[in-house]
């Protein structure tokens, strides 16, 4: 309640229902005996989405002036039963369809309220009340979404019907001249205003109500005649319309002769606010036609959302630099190998050894053992791992009783030197893994910087030229904001929840000769959303997917990805882990998560796979996938297919079977992996298939294979990967000897 009432008390709120209730006051006076017509226009504003409480408002203080309990009764009564129905039911999806019976049966008290003479002319009434409602309901409509912005011909027709209406009752109140002098101002400004255009509409309906009240028709002719005037002179200065005006009101008098009684005071009711309007300045003529008609958008507003724009994007490029300055610095550090620094150790060692033989002496005169000899046994230590009495020399071994105690020597400190080598080769793999990570987060920081740095039209005319199109065609929008170009222009566009969207965007790819697409919906308030607007590739895909694990195992070691990384390219996965049950599944489905993050996320191919080679090549024993990845761009119609240890693919396109072949070895056995890349552009049709090696070994050779998808004639990319699937099966005797998988992914054009 409180919410309603602060929206009523709004400033803009208060002076539209200011003019609705004078509006409403006027039509409850246009017809005699009591005919409540205030109803049909309360009607039209609840159907536009007029808040209930400020119509209740206006409407009941509508009968005010008729001082009679009856009629304020009604009034008060069908009121409170459509506005109570609106403000409950008034968001339910289907309430539209029931409005009108609701409205039929708010009349009741209308014509129940009445003597038994009367209610035959009150049920002519009411339906007349229902068929003003159908009138007034466009203009009320069009008011709501647009304002005062490119009414259409059905809009223009119902505001000109509540006018002549509304000023038909006003004339029997207040009398013809002070009507007249109201329209003459009225029209005078609007033609200024509009600088001519529909001028003698606007002085043909300000005629009507007059014609129409004293039933001669004479008197529409000063209207038309003050009408071509302004046709002429709108466009120059206001002074020569109102010379125009006085002087085609004097050939009306004395050339026409069309005023019976006419006299200096019939004259001050055109002189006086024709010469007022005329005084007006035209600036603030000019003023209103920007607010009212151009509608542009705010500068301070857009400038402040790209000053935003423009500074995410700089700290995203500064942090991408970073990033790669990190992955510089991962390059940069030493990872040689580590020298070798125990020979001094080793001979100490040695030296204590033979001390304590019995034969020391008799060495030592010999200088037995030799220096250079040792030094030769400790580097086929370093270089082999380790040494045995086998590569003792003959002569060493068959002189020294203390062999064993010597390669013990040895081994101990080759060992330790083999321990740190191996831990600085860990390091220096953590360093790459971390060197390839921080270049793909610099990339892919840079291409979010790039996106989101768009900046908005510095100057609206797109925005206002496309809303007046909209307009002008019949689609009732709110702001509209373009950032981008091309195909990355993006169309925001502020409009009612319920609007037909396929007309919208219709008119849309009318006016930029392109196809266009409604990426996302954002609701707002008070039953309106933005729709975030984007060009479209004019193709998609449709999957089919059949899996069967081996028999006798409860996992299956094949996992399979089919998702959309971006606007306009899709992922196509399949990984196969090493050997089958739930190991096999686990590490296929983490290479396969991980990879699909990393696309996900924008990080280039080569850095995503690259770093799970890495993880998968640490040493732990099995490790390793077979993967198969097709990055499908809709846009361009083109594939990448990125295979890694992976059996051969095919494309399916209209009979004819090609085959994707690639010679690496899967994720996981060695480090530097790099991958079988190939791209190949496709057409609407074509099928993407994927296998695993259980199907490819099921069929034996490629060409076997290609001859049975040539000759399944499917087009269904599901029933295809399931002929595949049973074939396989029964190629191996109606028994799974391995996990088989079968990824099928078929182009169409949307």
């Amino acid at each position: 309640m409180l919410k309603a009432i602060r929206r009523f008390s709004d400033a803009a709120n208060v002076s539209v229902y200011t003019l609705s209730l004078a509006a409403m006051i006027f039509l409850n006076n246009a017809v005699y005996p009591f005919c409540p017509l205030s109803l049909s226009l309360l009607f039209a504003m609840l159907c536009a989405g007029a808040s209930p409480f400020g119509c209740f408002f206006i409407c009941s203080m509508s009968f005010a002036p008729y001082l009679s309990a009856e009629k304020m009764l009604v009034g008060l009564c069908s009121a409170s039963f459509l506005c109570a129905f609106y403000g409950v039911f008034g968001k339910k999806k289907h309430f539209k369809f029931f409005a009108p019976f609701l409205f039929a049966l708010s009349l009741a008290p209308y014509v129940l309220l009445s003597a038994p003479n009367e209610r035959i002319y009150r049920l002519i009434s009411s339906a007349a009340i229902c068929a003003f409602s159908l009138a007034f309901y466009p203009f009320a409509k069009g008011f709501k979404v647009k304002g005062f912005c490119c009414f259409d011909s059905l809009e223009s027709l119902s505001l000109c019907i509540l006018y002549v209406c509304a000023c038909y009752g006003a004339i029997k109140y207040f009398g013809v001249n002070p009507y007249k002098s109201f329209a003459v101002f009225l029209c005078f400004f609007l033609s200024v205003l509009t600088e001519g255009r529909e001028s003698c509409l606007f002085w043909a309906v300000g005629g009507i109500p007059v014609a129409l009240i004293t039933k001669n028709f004479t008197e529409f002719l000063p209207f038309l005649l003050f009408g071509f005037c302004a046709e002429i002179f709108s466009s120059s200065k206001p002074i020569a319309l109102f010379l125009s005006v006085i002087g085609a009101e004097l050939i009306s008098v004395f050339v026409f002769k069309i005023y019976e009684n006419y006299d200096y005071v019939s004259a001050l009711y055109v002189f006086i606010p024709a010469a007022t309007a005329s005084l007006i300045p035209k600036k603030f003529y000019a003023f209103l036609r920007e607010r009212l008609f151009s509608k542009s958008d705010a500068p301070l507003p857009r400038a402040e959302i790209n000053r935003i724009k423009n500074y995410l994007g700089s700290r995203l490029y500064e942090i991408s630099g970073t990033y790669r300055e990190i992955a510089e610095l991962f390059r940069t550090i030493d990872a040689s190998q580590n020298p070798f620094v125990y020979e001094d150790k080793i001979l100490e060692e040695i030296r204590g050894v033979c001390k304590d033989c019995s034969f020391f002496k008799k060495c030592e005169a010999k200088n037995f053992p030799d220096k250079e000899t040792l030094l030769r046994l400790i580097s086929i230590a370093k270089n082999k791992g380790k040494i045995t009495a086998v590569d003792l020399p003959k002569k060493f071994a068959s002189i020294c009783n203390q062999t064993n105690s010597i390669v013990f020597a040895i081994n101990k400190y080759v060992n330790k030197y083999a321990c740190e080598c191996e831990k600085t080769r860990a390091a220096a793999d953590v360093r790459q893994i971390a060197s390839v990570q921080a270049e793909g987060v610099s990339l892919s920081l840079r291409g979010l910087a790039s996106s989101l740095s768009a900046r908005l039209a510095d100057e609206p005319k797109t925005e206002n030229a496309l809303k007046r199109y909209l307009l002008s065609n019949g689609v009732h929008v709110g702001e509209i904001l373009i950032s981008g170009e091309g195909e990355k222009r993006e169309i925001l566009i502020d409009t009612l929840d319920n609007y037909n969207e396929k007309s919208l965007i219709s008119h849309i790819n009318d006016y930029f000769s392109a196809e266009y697409q409604i990426k996302n919906r954002y609701p707002l308030n008070g039953g309106r959303s933005v729709l975030s607007i984007e060009p479209y590739s004019g193709y998609d895909c449709v999957f089919g997917v059949s899996v069967m694990k081996k028999t006798g195992e409860s996992y299956s070691g094949d996992t399979h990805s089919l998702t959309r990384i971006s606007r306009n390219s899709f992922l196509l996965a399949l990984s196969d882990g090493m050997g089958s049950g739930e190991r096999a599944k686990k590490i296929s489905s983490a290479s396969l998560s991980l990879i699909e993050c990393f696309y996900r996320a924008g990080i280039p191919p080569e850095t995503c796979l690259a770093t799970v080679n890495e993880l998968l090549s640490f040493p732990v024993e099995d490790t390793f996938a077979a993967l198969d990845v097709g990055v499908i761009n809709l846009s361009s119609l083109s594939c990448d297919f990125i295979k890694l240890g992976a059996p051969y693919g095919f494309i399916l396109s209209k009979g004819v079977v090609k085959l994707i072949e690639g010679s690496s070895l899967p994720m996981g056995i060695v480090k530097d992996l790099k991958p079988s890349v190939c791209t190949e552009q496709l057409s609407a049709g074509d099928v993407i298939i994927f296998t695993s090696d259980g199907v490819t070994d099921a069929f034996g050779s490629a060409t076997d294979f290609a001859d049975f998808l040539s000759s399944t004639g499917e087009v269904n990319p599901q029933k295809i990967s399931d002929s595949v699937l049973r074939e396989a099966f029964a190629l191996y005797g109606n028994r799974a000897d391995d996990d088989m998988t079968v990824v099928a992914c078929k182009i169409f054009a949307g």
